[in-house]
């Protein structure tokens, strides 16, 4: 997107919502320039709220797009916008995506599908083993392991995951230039160097803040295709992954723990009230999720529908076997974010091969 800098300081003064994003788009044509130098009665014209207009143009005067983008480049970070290439195409149908994913590292096709495991900071001996337990043959079976990088259950998995030869995504609720907790980033630097990848929805330089870990969740939640709560107390942060993974219609597991563990007490009782599948072991969730060991070939598709906008996509590949993103959305009669949000969505099904520098294979 090569006007991706007023895109990014426009969403820095206002925070772009979906709904938000969808009226600038569709009146402005998506040129994010023409938005950035527009006026109060462009944006009533547009019906943006009343919130988003006064925080627009009380900010824009002290954002600059250009420092905006020199400070992804500082961090080695890019923008991953919703319904373009790259954004990770199981966030795309979900009420509440974030619009912009800040990424350090690489997000790949073969992440998905992946398994979120979460669970407390404080973790007992048993917890410990669970988690290994459970996230090593996750991980060999070739799903990708998500998790928050806090201390604790989020830190012991990306380990796992990276001690198996696996591939891990950490989900941040701070900005994407700084590593929270800072005993985590000797952890955030293997999932660099080992092709993982590092996400946030917070521009460089937000502090970590109490609200910003349970609206990070939703992310974690929502790039997984299952969520494994290893161990929490009754009232629990990760208690929140898993609620919002019920919302967002993926499966929830829950590590049984003694009764007499405070530490456990959140997981059995998802566990009593039918909430959560009890996480016996890796091929029980392999086996509610519909998966299996073939997964280690990391090829493993989502068996969903077709929709009628997928259809087209996959017709508009003729006789040709390979098609570029932006022949799809000449052909096609629809907004080039809407083709790009289909395209990568067919991708996630296994219909369509990204072949690099956006050009597709289809697979049928």
């Amino acid at each position: 997107m090569k006007d991706m800098a007023y895109l990014l300081a426009v969403h820095k003064a206002m925070r772009l919502t979906q709904t938000r994003f969808q009226q600038l788009g569709a009146f402005f044509g998506h040129d994010w320039q023409a938005v950035w130098n527009s006026s109060e009665s462009d944006f009533l014209a547009a019906k943006i709220d009343r919130r988003g207009r006064d925080g627009f143009f009380e900010k824009r005067g002290n954002i600059s797009p250009e420092a905006v983008m020199a400070s992804l480049d500082a961090c080695e970070a890019i923008a991953l916008v919703h319904g373009q290439a790259y954004y990770p195409a199981p966030l795309l149908p979900l009420t509440g995506a974030p619009v912009v994913l800040f990424c350090r590292g690489e997000i790949i096709e073969s992440d998905f599908p992946a398994v979120a495991v979460v669970g407390s900071r404080r973790l007992s001996a048993y917890a410990k083993r669970a988690i290994e337990h459970l996230t090593e043959p996750l991980s060999r079976a070739g799903l990708t392991i998500v998790s928050g990088l806090a201390m604790g259950a989020d830190a012991l998995a990306h380990e796992a995951a990276m001690n198996a030869g696996g591939r891990t995504i950490a989900v941040l609720g701070n900005g994407i230039d700084s590593i929270y907790p800072r005993s985590s980033a000797g952890i955030a630097e293997r999932i660099l160097d080992g092709g993982g990848a590092i996400l946030s929805e917070y521009f460089p330089g937000t502090e970590p803040r109490p609200e910003h870990f349970p609206v990070r969740n939703r992310i974690v939640a929502g790039l997984s295709r299952g969520v494994v709560v290893a161990a929490a107390q009754a009232k629990s942060g990760s208690l929140i992954t898993g609620r919002l993974a019920v919302e967002q219609g993926r499966d929830v597991f829950a590590v049984p723990g003694s009764i007499f563990d405070a530490g456990a007490a959140g997981t059995n009782e998802l566990i009593q009230k039918g909430q959560a599948h009890p996480a016996t072991s890796a091929e029980y969730v392999l086996e509610v999720l519909g998966l299996d060991q073939k997964q280690a070939t990391g090829q493993v598709q989502m068996e969903l529908p077709m929709g009628d906008i997928e259809r087209e996509i996959v017709a508009a590949f003729g006789v040709e076997n390979e098609q570029h993103i932006n022949d799809l959305i000449r052909a096609l009669p629809h907004d080039s974010a809407v083709v790009g949000a289909h395209v990568q969505m067919l991708s996630l099904k296994g219909a369509l091969r990204h072949m690099g520098n956006q050009m597709y294979a289809l697979n049928l």
